[in-house]
């Protein structure tokens, strides 16, 4: 088994899809790294990963993903190459996630408070057909 794992932030409010009646919440995540080369110059890269947290029934988690989040992710990877339109060759990363966990608090003024003691506690979720904390 290949598993990875990623803490990083959303890079815009997540969305649901549909693939053959099976409903999946997608975003992007976006994780820097920091660096320095030989020289000593400082360097941040920033690494995108596409991801996928299949929910059958239970989509209210998309409220809790928007842009800026912080999540720890785990998942099963899979890496893809694409050709920009430069011509240039570019890896696709991708995340079908098994693990999610909500990290830090509020991420930006419009955001409403939780209703709710556990909902603010960072609950882990999996991608099962189980109730999440905050629905009670």
């Amino acid at each position: 088994m290949l598993k990875s794992i990623v803490i990083g932030n959303l890079g815009a409010d997540a969305i649901i899809r549909e693939w053959n009646g099976k409903q999946a919440i997608s975003f992007s995540v976006a994780h820097n790294e920091k660096y320095k080369d030989s020289q000593g110059v400082q360097h941040e890269k920033t690494i995108w990963v596409n991801c996928t947290l299949w929910r059958n029934s239970d989509t209210n988690l998309v409220q809790y993903l928007r842009k800026g989040q912080l999540v720890y992710l785990e998942g099963l990877p899979d890496v893809k190459v694409y050709q920009n339109k430069s011509g240039q060759f570019v890896p696709d990363f991708g995340l079908t996630i098994t693990n999610l966990q909500l990290l830090g608090g509020k991420t930006s003024s419009d955001q409403e408070e939780p209703d709710t003691a556990e909902a603010s506690a960072s609950p882990t979720l999996q991608p099962k057909e189980e109730k999440v904390p905050w629905e009670d």
